[in-house]
């Protein structure tokens, strides 16, 4: 969780949610993020299939989101779907930095994280980078 809050403030992007701040309770910890009232991509999925203008709005959107993570060194792991929200004018905003990891250099011996249906198959070696998110990015649009 600690981790995830580290990162959040490390990313500032239209495309990525904002985060305002924490309430830590003794039982719980509340992070206080921007509001995304318009749903995610796997509710638009789910209501049939995209019109292929909004699609390539949303692909291009999402890739701007990772271009500025991937450019503070910042993997993802995690793109699906469900993790693509659409705020209130219906830009899309990348969530959950959960599984997100801060890595320089060589990518050895990462430890498996991601949605099976969604991360690249390095990622079952434990060998890979930011390009699994690519992967993980064409799969979800795919």
């Amino acid at each position: 969780m600690y981790r995830e809050i580290t990162i959040m403030n490390r990313v500032d992007h239209p495309h990525i949610i904002k985060y305002f701040e924490t309430y830590d309770e003794k039982n719980f910890v509340y992070l206080v993020m921007e509001l995304c009232q318009n749903g995610s991509l796997d509710d638009k999925i789910k209501e049939g299939p995209l019109k292929e203008k909004d699609a390539a709005t949303y692909l291009y959107q999402a890739t701007k989101a990772l271009e500025h993570c991937h450019s503070i060194d910042l993997i993802h792991r995690d793109i699906k779907p469900e993790n693509l929200m659409f705020g209130g004018n219906g830009e899309v905003k990348l969530i959950d930095f959960g599984l997100s990891l801060i890595k320089k250099g060589a990518y050895n011996k990462i430890e498996l994280a991601g949605t099976p249906y969604y991360f690249a198959p390095e990622v079952i070696d434990e060998v890979y980078g930011k390009e699994c998110d690519i992967w993980s990015l064409g799969v979800t649009f795919y």
